[in-house]
């Protein structure tokens, strides 16, 4: 990052020429943008480094109080809701309704059917098992 400086400042801060410069100097390298050349120079005058702060990088968090509120509240009100219809519902995405019921400690309802057996008494099951020639009775 030290080379794009130099050249950048050697082309009197000129993005364009800069960016040709550095292509004839270090035609092995991975040639950057010629708007980078400006922003490396800005952001070490602002920070005082080449990279950027932790707080400014990455999407910004547009999630207001009122939407997180109006998160709980569905899912306080009905507990069987999915993501996808919360998310439809409160016009946010899915992993932000995700992250808010994480935050909470919250787990979005899950139908899974499950088989099970229902206990009846002194009925017998017959499993015939036929080309084997194998016939079991379980009773309970």
């Amino acid at each position: 990052m030290r080379d794009i400086l130099c050249v950048y400042s050697k082309k009197n801060f000129n993005g364009r020429r800069a960016h040709r410069r550095y292509l004839e100097t270090y035609s092995n390298r991975r040639q950057p943008d010629f708007k980078i050349f400006k922003n490396l120079y800005d952001r070490l005058g602002e920070t005082g480094s080449f990279r950027p702060k932790r707080d400014s990088a990455g999407r910004p968090n547009t999630l207001n109080p009122e939407q997180e509120e109006e998160i709980l509240v569905r899912v306080a009100e009905n507990s069987e809701l999915s993501t996808r219809h919360i998310a439809m519902e409160t016009g946010v995405s899915k992993s932000t309704v995700w992250k808010v019921l994480k935050k909470e400690g919250l787990h979005p309802y899950h139908f899974t059917p499950v088989q099970n057996l229902i206990q009846v008494s002194h009925v017998p099951v017959t499993l015939n098992l036929g080309k084997l020639g194998l016939s079991y009775i379980f009773l309970e």
